[in-house]
């Protein structure tokens, strides 16, 4: 990376956005302006509006509100370099030197059907989410492969031979990229399939058994997108790619015939029957995931293509059920912020209420003692007992447990609070 031009407001514009960010605070471009010493209407709106160079930091609300996102771990030499000409022209596509090639488009548009197939299955609360992910990940897949043979075979390798101008299938793409009994071939076949059952109302009660197949595919896909383009299909910064979960629930056929008729329900179970003794006579993590491997927690943000390239056998992967999360982690930071200050003053006087936090400007637990708790304990590295990763830079919402243990660390360890912020202060000034 080039060293950036760091002009005078751009520290001030980092460490507004990471305060912003913390708090999940909204906020305009009279706020930005005040902040920073940027001009309203001359600065500002232009890079918010029409050019939109601010973009990757910021979730647009309308009417000109917005929230930060992806800023939390910047340093003020990183933030600079993506607000420069050369990062914008490389990465928002303004005024590339040259065109882009088939391949390259084909290679772009294969890694955002990956990212919406993952975004898609990881909303619990999305109703179709299964047959979403289905449908973006096989096409994902198709540009995948044809970006391969186009850069292998040429561009004439994908259009059938015709008067109207068609490409060719994916089953054909397969075939022409991989053996008969491969079993990343037959992993994407067997998921194309369930797109065809999409259009027959069976994914959602085939969800258990097909969840292992996607966790097969997920990877498989990473790993060749990886070897083709040399890069990853996702910004790391982003969504998760290890957090499509399995629904353990096992479907009855007193259910079935109850949602779907008997006549539906038998087909669904035939179904699953056949997915499940496939799954177990092949027993191979690249066809579907086998269920005596090991279950584990990966952190999505520490070096996941070294954690997907560098594994031979066992894939440590995220198996787990469907949670609501406003049940399991309902609370927001203001929220969790609150709920302490109101248990903290009925335990303790308002004398040793205020020794707790000596040297506060207002003597009571606030917004940037929890961030700095939060990153002393790495809560936000992953969903976990006591924070719940939803999947974007900004949305995050924590558990009762978090209370309890904020609560416990304050009663029983007096220096606790003041390590934590020291620890982030440190942290921060590594960054510049």
């Amino acid at each position: 990376m080039a060293k950036p031009k760091i002009t005078e407001q751009m520290p001030s514009f980092l460490r507004f956005l990471q305060d912003m960010e913390a708090k999940g605070q909204v906020f305009g471009p009279e706020d930005i302006a005040k902040a920073t010493g940027y001009e309203l209407k001359g600065t500002v709106k232009t890079k918010l509006g029409t050019r939109n160079e601010w973009g990757e930091f910021l979730i647009d609300l309308g009417d000109w509100r917005y929230k930060a996102r992806g800023t939390q771990e910047l340093s003020i030499a990183e933030f600079a370099y993506r607000l420069s000409s050369k990062y914008q022209r490389q990465h928002r596509g303004g005024g590339s030197d040259k065109p882009k090639t088939e391949v390259s488009l084909l290679l772009e548009g294969a890694a955002q059907e990956f990212q919406l197939a993952i975004e898609l299955f990881n909303r619990p609360t999305t109703p179709n989410r299964v047959e979403a992910f289905v449908v973006h990940f096989i096409n994902a897949w198709e540009k995948l492969l044809k970006a391969r043979l186009v850069k292998r075979d040429g561009p004439a390798s994908i259009w059938v031979e015709s008067k109207e101008r068609k490409s060719i299938s994916l089953r054909v793409a397969l075939d022409r990229s991989y053996p008969a009994m491969d079993k990343v071939r037959q992993n994407v076949q067997y998921i194309e399939d369930l797109r065809d059952d999409a259009t027959h109302y069976m994914l959602p009660a085939l969800d258990a058994i097909a969840s292992r197949y996607f966790q097969s595919g997920v990877m498989n896909f990473f790993r060749e997108f990886m070897a083709e383009a040399g890069r990853a299909p996702l910004r790391m910064n982003g969504v998760g790619l290890m957090s499509i979960v399995v629904d353990g629930a096992e479907h009855s056929k007193a259910t079935l015939t109850m949602q779907y008729g008997e006549e539906r329900a038998k087909r669904i179970l035939a179904r699953i029957q056949e997915m499940e003794k496939a799954a177990k006579e092949i027993d191979d993590p690249a066809f579907a995931i086998p269920l005596h491997l090991s279950v584990g927690f990966v952190d999505k943000r520490a070096n996941p293509e070294q954690t997907i390239a560098g594994l031979s056998g066992m894939i440590p992967i995220v198996v787990d059920k469907p949670v609501d999360p406003k049940k399991t982690h309902p609370h927001e930071v203001n929220h969790i912020v609150t709920e302490v200050n109101k248990r903290l003053r009925s335990i303790y006087s308002d004398d040793a209420f205020r020794k707790l936090f000596t040297g506060h400007k207002k003597p009571e637990f606030n917004t940037h003692d929890f961030s700095s708790i939060s990153s002393m304990e790495g809560w936000k590295k992953n969903s976990n007992e006591y924070h719940f990763d939803h999947g974007t830079p900004v949305q995050h919402t924590y558990s009762d447990a978090c209370v309890e243990f904020i609560l416990n660390k304050l009663a029983k360890h007096p220096d606790y609070l003041g390590r934590a912020k020291k620890k982030e202060v440190e942290k921060r000034k590594r960054k510049k």
